[in-house]
């Protein structure tokens, strides 16, 4: 069975969030670690045409974000929640996870009418970038 685009496409970009943003078990890679590592498992892991548009761009939407002040070519210290209350801070990861399954959502749809690889790892670039 073949894996439809739209989750060869998000898998690559689930990726590099993951792996750029700051976990509690670990600190955030860097931008050019997590692009090194996406294109060592092109043809393996992840599919290479995707990996070839997505390096493409996501260097274009990585400095655009730094130039606003966010990414992760921006380094941040984790907030150890210290100065929020815990309501606060349970708002603050549902507010997240609401703006993230409405991108995914609109990225899903936006692919539904068949746009081409590129516009799609824009698209998914973007998406990224609001979150």
């Amino acid at each position: 069975m073949d894996i439809p685009k739209t989750a060869r496409i998000l898998a690559v970009a689930d990726v590099y969030d993951a792996i750029t943003s700051i976990r509690s078990y670990r600190q955030a890679l860097s931008h050019e670690r997590a692009v090194e590592m996406i294109v060592a498992e092109s043809g393996t892991h992840f599919d290479p045409e995707v990996v070839d548009v997505f390096v493409t761009v996501i260097d274009r939407v990585v400095h655009e974000m730094a130039e606003e002040g966010t990414g992760p070519l921006v380094r941040k210290t984790p907030n150890d929640g210290k100065d929020e209350s815990k309501a606060i801070q349970a708002a603050k990861h549902i507010s997240r996870a609401s703006t993230e399954l409405w991108a995914l959502y609109e990225v899903a749809h936006a692919l539904s009418r068949s746009l081409g690889i590129k516009d799609t790892a824009e698209l998914v670039g973007r998406k990224i970038e609001e979150s």
